[in-house]
C-alpha cells in the first residue's frame, strides 16, 4: 500500500508540475507577445523621432582652392529643447548674409538628460518637462534651419559629452556586450536619431582619434585645432591652449572666453570658446547665478591654413556681426 500510495502522489505531482509548466510557458509566451508589441511600439517611435523637414541639397560645393578668402563658421552648444530661440534666430540672420563653406558643430547638440543622465540629479519638476523624444525633434530642427541656411557647405558634427551618454546607456542596458551595445547604438545613437549620414554630415566620435592627432574627437582645418572642449571654469581656454601647443577652438564651457600664448617655437597661439546657443540659467545651477554668454564663431580663413578668428557676440537677440555680413556674400 506503501509503494501504491508513493506512487500515487508522485503521479500527482508530475501532473502538477505538468501543469505549472503549461502555465508558465502560457505565462512566457503571453510576455514574449507582450515585448514583441513593445519592440514594435518603439520602433514606429524611434522612426518618427528620426523624422525630419530637412531635404538633401542639389548642389554641394567642391572644395577646390580658389585663392580667396571663404568663411568657416563655429557652433557652440545647443542642447536639444534647451536651445534659447532668439540668439538661434540672430545667428541664422547672419548665416543667411555669409558664403559658408565649412560648418564646425562643437557637440553638446543633444542635451540627453533625464534616465540618459542618472549622475545628475534632478531637484525640480520642470527639469523633467522634456522628453528624450522632444530633444531629438529639437535638435534635428535646429540642424534643418542651419543646413538650410548653408547649403553648400562641408559639415563638422564633433561629438559632446552629451551626445556621448547615448553610448554610455548602451553599454549599460546590454550589460557590457559589445554586440548588443552596438546594436542599440545604431538604433538610438545620434548619428541614428539626427540622420546624420542623410545630411551628410561628417561625423565625429568621443572615443575615436582622426586625422592623425593624439586626442580622441578632435579635428584639425587650417592651422587650427577644434574640439568639444574638457575643462570648466575661469581658466578653461588657457589650459586648453596649454595642452594644444597650438590655436584652438573649443565648446563645453558656454562661457565666451580667449587665451593666447608666445613661444619661442610656435610664435603666438590662441585659444576661444565662443560661448553657446542654450538658455543661460538653467534650473540646477538653483540660485547661483551663471556666467554663460551666448555667441558663435566665424574664420576668414586662406587656403594656406591661416584664419581670423571672430568670436560673436548675441545679445538680447541682436548679433554684433551687423553690418560685416555684406562684406563676404
Amino acid at each position: 500500500m506503501t509503494t501504491i500510495a508513493a506512487k500515487a502522489d508522485a503521479a500527482s505531482i508530475l501532473g502538477a508540475a505538468a501543469v505549472l509548466d503549461k502555465k508558465r510557458e502560457q505565462q512566457y509566451r503571453e510576455e514574449l507577445k507582450a515585448r514583441d508589441k513593445q519592440i514594435e511600439i518603439l520602433s514606429d517611435r524611434l522612426d518618427a523621432m528620426k523624422s525630419s523637414r530637412w531635404s538633401i541639397p542639389l548642389s554641394r560645393r567642391k572644395n577646390s582652392k580658389s585663392g580667396r578668402p571663404y568663411i568657416r563658421v563655429i557652433v557652440p552648444d545647443s542642447h536639444g529643447c534647451y536651445i534659447d530661440s532668439i540668439p538661434l534666430s540672430a545667428m541664422l540672420q547672419d548665416f543667411e548674409a555669409l558664403d559658408i563653406r565649412e560648418v564646425v558643430l562643437l557637440g553638446d547638440h543633444l542635451d540627453c538628460s533625464g534616465f540618459l543622465a542618472k549622475h545628475h540629479r534632478q531637484n525640480y519638476i520642470k527639469q523633467a518637462k522634456y522628453t528624450f523624444e522632444q530633444d531629438i525633434d529639437g535638435c534635428n530642427d535646429f540642424l534643418d534651419k542651419v543646413q538650410a541656411r548653408c547649403p553648400r557647405a562641408t559639415f563638422h558634427y564633433l561629438e559632446g559629452n552629451h551626445e556621448r551618454r547615448l553610448e554610455t546607456w548602451c553599454i549599460d542596458q546590454s550589460l557590457k556586450e559589445i554586440a548588443d551595445a552596438e546594436w542599440l547604438l545604431k538604433q538610438v545613437g545620434a548619428k541614428s536619431v539626427l540622420n546624420i549620414e542623410k545630411r551628410g554630415l561628417n561625423y565625429y566620435k568621443q572615443g575615436q582619434k582622426y586625422m592623425g592627432l593624439e586626442l580622441p574627437c578632435t579635428i584639425k582645418l587650417g592651422h587650427c585645432y577644434f574640439t568639444h572642449g574638457e575643462y570648466c571654469g575661469v581658466g578653461a581656454a588657457r589650459r586648453t591652449l596649454q595642452k594644444f601647443g597650438g590655436n584652438v577652438v573649443f565648446g563645453h564651457t558656454h562661457t565666451a572666453s580667449e587665451a593666447s600664448l608666445k613661444t619661442v617655437d610656435q610664435g603666438v597661439m590662441k585659444a576661444w570658446c565662443v560661448g553657446c546657443l542654450c538658455e543661460l540659467q538653467p534650473m540646477y545651477l538653483h540660485g547661483q547665478v551663471s556666467d554663460w554668454s551666448h555667441g558663435y564663431g566665424v574664420q576668414i580663413a586662406q587656403d594656406d591654413g591661416s584664419f581670423l578668428q571672430l568670436t560673436i557676440p548675441l545679445i538680447d537677440g541682436k548679433s554684433y556681426l551687423i553690418g560685416m555680413g555684406k562684406q563676404f556674400t
